[in-house]
């Protein structure tokens, strides 16, 4: 791999700047594989390899059968960069070889930066991350389905449903009942394609998709955005769920309700209004999360991820009574959900 991406070099600024040294770097759950370059000039890249063909694609289900010319992260990046939002500059890619470099933003990523951060002193750092949501779906708006991936795909309800099942396969049949009734599964399907129904009422923008604490990095003191490649459409509050209800990274309650009023104050939305649409969201997504870890344990045999189910259906547990709905459907996954108890 050294040879081809020393090739791809010689068409950049480093062409006259031999690779000293690769190290890789730890990945997330996906295709994706990640190194780090050391070229001779003391400068660093970064590296992604993926697939050829294919599995080239996202591992998440998307609704889109648009044929893409570029790879759906260059095109995001050239889209993103175009408006100003802080994301990795591209510096040369073969898709046929599966590869493209990147700039290095470090290793100052917002979850490692947590950690080393009283909490006390957490919010001013989220705050920067709800103003970059903020500032992504203004300035995308005026991209049409002609002219970016992003709205030419979108959550609809067959998506929605479709995640919603992820978590009945895995979450629920596959971890713990595999002999589900089939009036519970009957049942299941009728609460959540309610929510799907609701989800599709509320208003749309631009979705990173993933918007959490690992997706976001620290470069120059600026908060950057990385790994956008399957934005889509979908509510307005959906990334504001993935960064607030973060898996990865639990915030206290008073601070977290401090975000929230700040966030309802940014899309100026009445507080109550907007509370209700961010828990119905949180019940999809993060449902959605813990059958995606049980599906990350059973199929591609990698059991790290089972360690957060409990904090994600937690989430689950107080969406549900922030609603003040959907009891039904609450007390159907009860008994299937103790880490919510």
């Amino acid at each position: 791999m050294i040879a081809k991406i020393q090739s791809l070099l010689q068409h950049t600024i480093y062409k006259n700047h031999p690779i000293t040294s690769t190290c890789k770097l730890h990945g997330d759950a996906s295709y994706r594989e990640y190194f780090r370059i050391h070229i001779d000039n003391n400068q660093s890249l970064i590296v992604m390899s993926f697939p050829s063909g294919p599995l080239s694609a996202s591992e998440e289900i998307s609704n889109t059968n648009v044929q893409m010319i570029d790879h759906p992260f260059i095109h995001m990046a050239e889209k993103l960069r175009s408006e100003t939002i802080p994301v990795p500059k591209v510096i040369a890619s073969n898709i046929d070889m599966g590869i493209i470099i990147l700039e290095d933003l470090g290793d100052e990523l917002m979850f490692s930066k947590l950690h080393t951060t009283k909490v006390t002193h957490w919010a001013p750092y989220y705050e920067q991350a709800i103003d970059l949501i903020h500032d992504m779906q203004s300035r995308m708006k005026k991209y049409t389905p002609d002219n970016c991936i992003a709205y030419q795909r979108h959550f609809d309800a067959t998506l929605f449903n479709w995640e919603f099942n992820h978590f009945l396969e895995f979450g629920l049949k596959k971890r713990l009942s595999p002999n589900l009734l089939p009036t519970t599964e009957h049942a299941f399907s009728k609460y959540s394609q309610k929510i799907t129904q609701q989800l599709l009422k509320l208003p749309q923008a631009f979705v990173h998709r993933d918007f959490q604490s690992k997706n976001l990095i620290f470069h120059n003191n600026i908060l950057h955005v990385i790994d956008f490649q399957d934005a889509l459409t979908g509510p307005y509050v959906y990334d504001l769920v993935a960064l607030l209800r973060d898996s990865y990274i639990e915030i206290p309650k008073n601070i977290h309700n401090h975000l929230l009023a700040y966030a309802a104050k940014k899309w100026q939305m009445p507080l109550k209004q907007f509370t209700h649409d961010y828990a119905l969201v949180t019940i999809q997504r993060k449902l959605k999360d813990a059958g995606r870890f049980v599906y990350i344990d059973q199929v591609k045999g990698n059991d790290s991820y089972l360690q957060f189910i409990p904090k994600s259906l937690a989430y689950v547990k107080q969406a549900f009574l922030d609603l003040n709905e959907h009891h039904g459907f609450y007390e159907l996954l009860t008994p299937f959900i103790p880490e919510g108890k």
